[in-house]
């Protein structure tokens, strides 16, 4: 159907308050890392790896600074740098929108949902930044869309798919917590409707597009990817073996502090009515509701887990809170 007039409002006031200041110079310090690496990128001709003082680093792949360096030779400077990732940070809006209206059917439900994940501090510092985050919780966002169509139509498993796949593509094994915590409904959903064709098929697209990155890199850095990679990249910094200097304090607890400290007590607030009603509804029958929240609670978990905890890891939770919220929203007025 034809969106109505305030949602198209809606998403011009959010194309505004994503592309608003790209210009501004770097203040993070990760901006200027990769400004160099896209730099030196750029000069060697060597798209493959990133590249620090010319030395090889192999810390993710470089899918999203290639993107960036495209987007700096036409448009210049840090807006160039940072166009490609809010483009990404306003797809996951659309996606938040679109999987709300999906489940339940109410296009003010899905505005609330849109308008309060961008309306969250860390989703709006980090999705327009020089970092792989916006382009992976698009991806990681899409993943959960394509599970949540799952429970009612099987070829939602191929759209989950070809969402994890290129989330790897962008951030490699950063997706392990947000795969696992999708897992059951993707199991749940293959046996409720046979759907092992679809399984299939989504598996398919997943390594079509998760393994090149892989494959490549072996063969043309061989031990030193390996090494680089899956040793001091991702084994170190799960281990939390970068040192005290790296990650937030607090243990397991970091994460909820983290998000009450830079969120603030109202992002608290809609969360944790999120999570409840969802989990309350769930009970109640609502399996979307159920999908949308055990995501995002298994993905803080499981990241909670890890030794290094930085605030960007768990940027995925919000746009599947966001759609919970939606859900009990309409839940609730429907009801009322």
């Amino acid at each position: 159907r034809t969106w109505p007039l305030g949602s198209l409002l809606l998403f011009a006031a959010l194309a505004l308050l994503t592309f608003f200041g790209l210009d501004n110079a770097f203040g993070n310090g990760d901006e200027v890392i990769y400004a160099q690496n896209v730099r030196e990128m750029r000069e060697s001709g060597d798209w493959g790896a990133l590249r620090w003082q010319g030395i090889d680093t192999f810390q993710r792949p470089t899918l999203p600074f290639v993107l960036s360096m495209a987007s700096e030779a036409v448009l210049g400077g840090e807006f160039g740098l940072r166009f490609p990732m809010a483009l990404f940070s306003l797809a996951t809006l659309l996606l938040v929108y679109v999987a709300s209206l999906l489940c339940w059917g109410r296009h003010d439900a899905a505005a609330l949902a849109a308008t309060l994940c961008a309306a969250v501090p860390s989703f709006h510092l980090f999705t327009r930044s020089l970092l792989s985050d916006a382009p992976f919780v698009a991806m990681t966002t899409l993943a959960l869309v394509g599970t949540l169509w799952s429970l009612r139509d099987k070829r939602g498993l191929v759209l989950a798919g070809l969402g994890l796949g290129g989330a790897v593509a962008i951030k490699s094994m950063a997706v392990g917590p947000i795969g696992l915590a999708l897992a059951p409904w993707l199991i749940y959903t293959t046996y409720r409707h046979r759907a092992y064709r679809q399984l299939m098929m989504a598996g398919a697209l997943f390594s079509l597009i998760a393994f090149p990155y892989f494959i490549y890199s072996y063969a043309t850095y061989g031990d030193a990817f390996i090494d680089g990679h899956f040793g001091w990249t991702l084994g170190k910094r799960v281990a939390g073996e970068y040192g005290n200097t790296v990650g937030l304090a607090g243990g397991l607890g970091a994460y909820p502090a983290h998000i009450w400290n830079a969120d603030g007590p109202l992002v608290v607030l809609w969360l944790l009515v999120a999570a409840a009603g969802g989990m309350f509804f769930w009970r109640r029958g609502d399996k979307a509701l159920g999908c949308a929240v055990t995501a995002a609670l298994a993905t803080l978990a499981l990241f909670s887990l890890f030794g290094t905890r930085l605030p960007h890891y768990i940027l995925a939770i919000y746009p599947s809170l966001a759609i919970a919220l939606a859900g009990v929203y309409a839940t609730v007025a429907k009801e009322h």
